[in-house]
């Protein structure tokens, strides 16, 4: 699906719409395909978190849409975890709008919407190399994880905890 525009489509709950894909215009945004059944999704988090932790003061978006069989049951597991990014349950709607379909997934998805990395295996390198083309404030991403700064140096986030283990 790389260099196909990313669909649009919208989650809704007992409360109506709660996201919309429409929403992530105009900012890079990782989208995390995923289940607290699948050993290789819950494996890769921390290495999520670490990315995640270094580009978000920086304006990646990350997103979660859990596969999970109860609506909620993926929520949890993050919070328990202390990953602080949303988490979404999502019902067949956008597996059938990207098919082929297997878990885990992640999607890098460019400000205008165009898919630029779609892949089974999250790769933190190949992805900082891919947002470094998207703008200033994403060259040089620390390798190291150690802190997210901002374009003027200035420490926006210093946390170097490491997310907690899977259960």
């Amino acid at each position: 699906m790389v260099g196909e525009e990313f669909p649009s489509f919208e989650i809704t709950g007992n409360e109506g719409p709660l996201f919309t894909s429409d929403s992530l215009r105009g900012a890079p945004a990782l989208i995390e395909f995923w289940a607290t059944w699948c050993a290789e999704c819950v494996a890769s988090l921390p290495e999520v978190a670490e990315f995640y932790d270094q580009t978000k003061c920086r304006g990646l978006v990350l997103i979660a849409l859990d596969m999970d069989e109860v609506e909620g049951r993926a929520s949890a597991f993050l919070a328990k975890k202390h990953y602080d990014w949303p988490d979404y349950h999502e019902s067949d709607q956008v597996r059938n709008m990207l098919s082929p379909w297997a878990i885990p997934r992640t999607m890098l998805v460019d400000p205008s919407g165009k898919i630029v990395y779609d892949d089974d295996e999250f790769k933190p390198d190949e992805l900082r190399t891919l947002l470094a083309k998207m703008g200033p404030q994403f060259e040089g991403l620390a390798k190291d994880g150690s802190v997210c700064q901002a374009i003027d140096g200035s420490k926006k986030q210093t946390s170097t905890d490491s997310p907690g283990q899977p259960d």
